[in-house]
């Protein structure tokens, strides 16, 4: 069992709506392309749409995602996040 982990935040944009989206990955899973995150924890139905911007788009929300942010956590900051319904 793994003691690294990692938050992946992701940034979505519906219509003109903006919010993000987190979720605790392994390292491993962390260190997969941008494209591999956004279809593993949205939706796997995406396309590229600027290589620029490295922003992709998910087609049954019709929305504009990307992701934001990692940020390393131990086991333990992962299980106090649990804790409080955060996965």
């Amino acid at each position: 069992m793994t003691d690294e982990f990692v938050m992946v935040s992701f940034w979505i944009r519906d219509g003109e709506r903006e919010y993000s989206y987190n979720t605790i990955l392994t390292k491993e899973q962390a260190e997969w392309s941008d494209e591999k995150l956004i279809q593993h924890c949205i939706d796997e139905d995406t396309s590229i749409h600027d290589e620029e911007r490295e922003t992709y788009w998910i087609y049954y929300m019709e929305a504009l995602a990307a992701v934001e942010s990692k940020q390393p956590m131990s086991r333990e900051t992962k299980e106090l996040f649990n804790s409080y319904r955060i996965w």
